[in-house]
């Protein structure tokens, strides 16, 4: 039976939430008062920390990323999922998460960093569903998934994969270089080339994969490759600022 509030100990820090909440409050205070005001130069009116700038209306003041690390570690990828949506359900346009694309696109990659492709790509499908009118959420669920075909099946089987890909889904030039980079970043070079040469061939009109290919080119000491690259480009698009800026960086760096 619960007691009557008169019955209670209102003094007593027994519960361990009353003594975070005075501890927090403390540190609040001190932010405002010892840090904030010693600062120059403040706008007015100046700006102040308070309970709402952590909480934002929430008692967990973690990050959506660290919520869902959190239930990663305790029930894996289906924990992630039930979790995102209990919290996307509740909090969905306020302020307390951050629900745009880039926070589970970010998730995605760590897993697929560390190896777990299929979590990876199941959290970016989440992604894709719960941000349809977002070209980058699909576009990211679609890297993955060649990411992991490349790990498992090699570069080859990835490029007719995005191949198929682009007669059945539809694709755009960006899909292919996130790919390509990323295998760059991992020092796999060759594969990386492999890449950014397939992207160029199926856009060949499009600036970014002849941009790409040539910087890649650039990085592995292609110098001339690269500078002939821009040069072609300019000739069939002579108003391009920025294929122009490129062309010039680059030969101030032979």
């Amino acid at each position: 039976m619960e007691r009557a509030p008169d019955t209670w100990d209102w003094a007593s820090d027994a519960k361990p939430e009353k003594v975070k909440a005075r501890a927090m409050m403390v540190m609040v205070n001190a932010i405002n008062r010892e840090h904030l005001a010693t600062l120059e130069a403040r706008i007015d009116p100046a700006v102040t920390v308070s309970c709402y700038t952590c909480h934002a209306g929430r008692s967990d003041p973690r990050s959506l990323e660290d919520v869902l690390r959190a239930a990663y570690r305790v029930g894996g990828i289906d924990s992630i999922v039930t979790r995102y949506g209990e919290l996307r359900e509740r909090y969905f346009g306020g302020d307390a998460y951050d629900f745009r694309v880039g926070v589970l696109a970010g998730m995605a990659f760590e897993l697929a960093g560390s190896g777990a492709f299929d979590d990876a790509i199941a959290l970016a499908a989440l992604n894709a569903d719960a941000n349809p009118a977002k070209p980058a959420a699909r576009r990211i669920w679609m890297q993955l998934r060649l990411g992991r075909t490349a790990q498992q099946s090699g570069i080859d089987r990835a490029l007719a994969e995005f191949d198929q890909m682009r007669a059945s889904e539809g694709v755009d030039p960006a899909l292919l270089d996130g790919l390509g980079w990323g295998l760059y970043r991992q020092d796999q070079q060759e594969e990386a080339l492999a890449v950014f040469r397939h992207n160029h061939q199926q856009f060949p009109d499009d600036y970014i994969p002849n941009e790409s290919l040539a910087d890649a080119l650039w990085l592995q000491d292609e110098r001339e490759t690269a500078i002939q690259m821009f040069e072609a480009w300019l000739e069939l698009h002579p108003d391009h600022a920025m294929a122009r800026r490129r062309l010039e960086t680059l030969r101030s760096r032979l």
